[in-house]
């Protein structure tokens, strides 16, 4: 009788492991403050290897031009990397071995901004991997609008302190990977993009997606 109430407990247990679904956190790596018309590149990150990724862009077009939304690819894997355009912004990344789900969107601020405040919104639609799927929280990066030349005149926001939090934020995102390869590819990929758009942000040119 003990064995048999030791084991219905011991399935009781193990229950909640096969009921819940593995979840994926996405990150926004970016800067939190903005200038209207400048150029700003934000790096999104899904912290697990995926076959196939679907999501949803939103964000304020009466502030925000979408200027493009580039794959950022730091292996051999070959992806099929679609961007639809509309309201929302629809994206979806298919590949027939899993691998990095990691991408750019590059924005314009309008130069007619008047609003204090905005944000980028990303809702995952799909996130699996083969046959096994995830589920995900929306996510909300906001972003503050500024008049002063924030980006290249305040101590803290120098182009060496900007590659710190990049590979601060990429250590944290993918701890689990536990793979110095990948960290590494994705840190020079990330620092790429930044060196690429640096001169960028400084063109003050309104775009539409």
């Amino acid at each position: 009788m003990k064995k048999f109430v030791f084991s219905i407990l011991l399935m009781l247990f193990f229950i909640p492991i096969y009921v819940n679904a593995a979840s994926i956190s996405t990150k926004i790596i970016g800067n939190e403050k903005i200038k209207p018309g400048e150029n700003i590149v934000f790096t999104v990150i899904v912290d697990q290897l995926l076959t196939e990724y679907d999501c949803e862009i939103t964000y304020d077009r009466n502030i925000l031009n979408l200027v493009s939304v580039d794959e950022v690819n730091i292996n051999t894997t070959q992806k099929e990397f679609n961007v639809e355009k509309g309201n929302p912004i629809k994206l979806n990344i298919k590949s027939t071995n899993k691998g990095n789900m990691i991408y750019s969107l590059t924005f314009n601020v309008k130069n007619s901004a008047k609003a204090d405040f905005t944000e980028i919104g990303l809702k995952t639609n799909l996130a699996k991997l083969d046959d096994e799927v995830y589920t995900s929280n929306e996510v909300y990066n906001k972003l503050t609008i500024v008049d002063n030349d924030y980006l290249f005149e305040e101590a803290d926001t120098t182009e060496e302190s900007e590659v710190n939090k990049i590979l601060a934020d990429v250590k944290v995102i993918l701890r689990d990977y536990n793979n110095l390869i990948i960290f590494i590819s994705v840190s020079f990929n990330l620092i790429l993009i930044f060196a690429l758009v640096s001169s960028l942000r400084r063109k003050k040119v309104d775009y539409d997606f």
